[in-house]
């Protein structure tokens, strides 16, 4: 019994002093910020093809690349920095269908056989009000509103940072 009670204390205190790993259930924190990142491996490709299929892939995706493009390191070809703007999301509050957009900045970094991407700062807005950072929300993320928000804000960055993956996952095979 007291075994049981021991263990009992221990894991419930590590539950309450441990760091939420994710929101919703799929949506990455770090020290309270929600933050989209990972390190890929692409064997055999330089820094420099993997930095030209990153403004490829930038050109194809944005209607004005060189407005998102806030940094780019031409010279060493080792980073991108971009301030996107996500769609216009539909969503129902209060019976009343209104619309959300959010911003956000894309950090590519590039070395051989490798590159990282980060997604951070994400604000959202609704039709016209002010930009507020999703990380002050955290907090309220299981609440229905809050929820469909975050979770359609992640249903946009994932396909976005899939379609990233693909272009960049390994030289371009060619057309012939």
């Amino acid at each position: 019994m007291k075994y049981s009670i021991f263990f009992l204390v221990i894991f419930i205190s590590t539950k309450c002093i441990a760091q939420i790993d994710t929101i919703c259930g799929r949506i990455p924190v770090q020290n309270s910020k929600v933050i989209y990142q990972e390190v890929i491996s692409v064997d055999s490709a330089s820094k420099d093809i993997l930095y030209k299929n990153a403004l490829s892939w930038i050109s194809q995706k944005y209607v004005s690349p060189d407005k998102v493009i806030s940094y780019k390191d031409d010279s060493n070809k080792e980073r991108i920095i971009i301030n996107g703007v996500g769609t216009s999301i539909p969503y129902k509050y209060a019976g009343v269908t209104m619309n959300y957009t959010y911003k956000y900045r894309l950090q590519i970094d590039f070395k051989d056989g490798k590159y990282k991407y980060e997604l951070t700062e994400i604000y959202y807005r609704s039709d016209e009000s002010a930009y507020y950072s999703i990380n002050s929300f955290i907090s309220k993320s299981e609440t229905k509103y809050m929820k469909q928000c975050f979770l359609s804000i992640d249903g946009s960055i994932v396909p976005l940072l899939n379609s990233l993956k693909a272009e960049l996952s390994g030289p371009k095979k060619s057309e012939w």
